[in-house]
């Protein structure tokens, strides 16, 4: 996350990362929003128990100091063509500016 120490939050910064992991630092990066999905919500059973155990976010939102995280089950899946637990979704996402993008952060 050192890309942003030097940025001026003028826009809201949202960022792409694959597996959902470390959200308490990435709350403190700056970061408005983070897009994950990489649990597929552990598309068989009983794995949906190991991604809720592996991952402090599995699948839906939550919000970690001023960052939303947002992980999805995905679209399709992994593997075998089986979807035993979890569902396919796309994630529609407005966002909306209450604020200066940022809250006016400068790190």
């Amino acid at each position: 996350m050192f890309l942003l120490n030097e940025l001026i939050f003028l826009s809201p910064v949202i960022l792409l990362d694959h597996r959902p992991t470390d959200l308490e630092n990435v709350s403190r990066t700056g970061a408005d929003i983070q897009l994950s999905g990489h649990t597929h919500h552990g598309q068989l059973f009983p794995i949906n128990w190991i991604t809720n155990r592996e991952y402090e976010l599995s699948w839906g939102h939550i919000k970690k100091n001023r960052t939303h995280v947002f992980v999805t089950s995905g679209v399709q899946l992994w593997g075998p063509p089986v979807r035993t637990a979890g569902f396919s979704e796309i994630l529609l996402l407005h966002v909306l500016l209450k604020e200066p993008a940022g809250g006016n952060r400068i790190p």
